[in-house]
């Protein structure tokens, strides 16, 4: 993963500015670990999940949600703590849903879809024009190099940073 240049748009969400990129694609921190399988830690930023109603991109916009209402509660509007507990039980819901994955496809580890996928011919990846319900979703950590990125990241974004 490398920095990129300033304003430019996460190319998965949308959503949040791309604060890195993974093989050229500018990414937020939420999308960045569904372009980086290879990562040695992947399984401590993300897990396998199955939810076919939504793709990535909109995945990765409400984690971004999620996390934010999670470390960065609105104390001045008497809310902030029951918008916290309401995204936890979100991301409770989302968590469970690594079963499913487990269930379907033998695992909910993104480091073995990797090793898996690394032996798959392209053919019969792309034979279904890649639609699946198999999503990554962000845990809420980041990679050894720099755990607080992640947070330091978003309580930038709430800021309006």
């Amino acid at each position: 993963m490398n920095p990129v240049t300033a304003g430019q748009d996460c190319m998965c969400c949308r959503n949040t500015t791309a604060r890195l990129s993974v093989a050229d694609i500018p990414l937020c921190p939420t999308c960045a670990p569904a372009y980086a399988l290879d990562e040695p830690d992947i399984d401590t930023v993300a897990v396998l999940i199955w939810l076919p109603q939504m793709d990535q991109g909109v995945l990765g916009r409400l984690a971004s949600a999620i996390y934010v209402a999670k470390t960065h509660p609105d104390a001045a509007s008497g809310e902030g703590a029951a918008r916290a507990e309401q995204a936890n039980l979100v991301f409770l819901a989302l968590y469970k849903l690594r079963e499913q994955a487990q269930e379907r496809f033998g695992t909910n580890s993104p480091a073995a879809l990797r090793r898996i996928v690394s032996n798959t011919p392209c053919d019969d990846l792309f034979g279904r024009q890649g639609t699946s319900g198999l999503r990554i979703l962000m845990r809420g950590q980041w990679f050894g190099a720099d755990p607080d990125f992640y947070t330091r990241t978003l309580r930038l974004w709430a800021a309006g940073l």
